[in-house]
């Protein structure tokens, strides 16, 4: 699954939550390119995560602005996260963990309708789970969801839910909440092709997947082009400097009409390719809603860096 398509889903339905038009309930769940097929000839570079173990500290900036529904919201953080990492089967497991929260402005949408504690220290506390990924960086859906890390979340927003069915009213989350709700999205490690890659040339992979939230099953075609920039070895070091531009289109019937979603990703990520880490990446993604009348437009930017600790 696309994290990006996963985490555009969560503005949607967030929004939906207090949107009297479609009378829908929202539940918090979890964000550029996917996998494909593809070989690698003499003298092209392959990217691949590395299946022994590592723990990196993630720094990372989430910057979201969407509207629509007659709703808006806009949500700032700046966090430090802990990712562990681990050979699992043929998966790597990520264990990961906020260990700081520096910044979190919200407005809309994403503001707190519980009265609830520091949502800072709330992230901090609460923000952790663990996910599993192919050497791409594929996300294993249905093994991320068995896994016994993510338990803890999982339960409190079946929870929410389930008092607001019972209520008929749209869930009174707390900001940290919200945005726990679209961490998946933020800590995680970005997507590689499958294709070899030689410098100033381009690959492109075609990919169709499924993002599955809240009971919506959303299938999605998604053609997204690498093209490697140049491989710097100044630092002793080869770290591959990527262009990423990904363009994915879905639709799905739904009770209350079709939903649809369009969206576009550009940006850059550098990638260590000995030891199989990235090391930086900023992506840059505009997204279009559409679900029966109403249209959800949403701007992100997703910084992270990368280090080993």
């Amino acid at each position: 699954m696309s994290k990006l398509l996963r985490l555009g889903l969560l503005a949607v339905l967030v929004s939906c939550a207090s949107c009297e038009k479609t009378g829908t309930s929202n539940k918090p769940g979890d964000g550029a390119g996917g996998a494909g097929g593809g070989a690698t000839t003499a003298g092209d570079i392959a990217l691949r995560y590395k299946a022994g173990s590592a723990k990196l500290k993630q720094t990372g900036k989430f910057d979201m602005n969407t509207s629509g529904g007659g709703q808006f919201g806009e949500a700032v953080l700046e966090y430090t996260a802990t990712l562990e990492l681990a050979g699992q089967g043929e998966n790597i497991k990520v264990n990961w963990s906020f260990a700081d929260v520096s910044k979190l402005e919200v407005k809309g949408m994403f503001e707190d309708k519980s009265g609830g504690d520091d949502p800072k220290a709330f992230l901090v506390a609460e923000g952790k789970g663990a996910f599993l990924v192919d050497a791409l960086g594929k996300l294993d859906d249905k093994g991320t969801e068995a896994l016994a890390e993510n338990a803890a979340r999982r339960d409190r927003f079946k929870k929410l839910e389930a008092d607001a069915k019972a209520s008929g009213k749209e869930p009174k989350t707390s900001a940290g909440e919200n945005i726990l709700a679209m961490a998946d999205g933020m800590v995680a490690l970005p997507d590689l092709p499958s294709q070899g890659l030689s410098v100033g040339k381009s690959v492109t992979v075609e990919d169709e997947d499924e993002a599955q939230i809240g009971g919506i099953v959303l299938p999605s075609e998604t053609e997204t082009k690498y093209t490697l920039v140049k491989i710097d070895e100044s630092g002793g070091q080869r770290i591959a400097e990527l262009q990423i531009e990904a363009v994915t289109s879905g639709a799905a019937e739904m009770g209350q009409g079709m939903l649809s979603v369009d969206m576009t990703t550009e940006g850059t990520m550098l990638f260590d390719i000995d030891a199989g880490i990235p090391v930086s990446y900023k992506l840059t993604r505009s997204q279009s809603f559409a679900f029966g009348p109403n249209t959800f437009e949403t701007m992100t930017i997703l910084e992270a860096a990368f280090e080993l600790i």
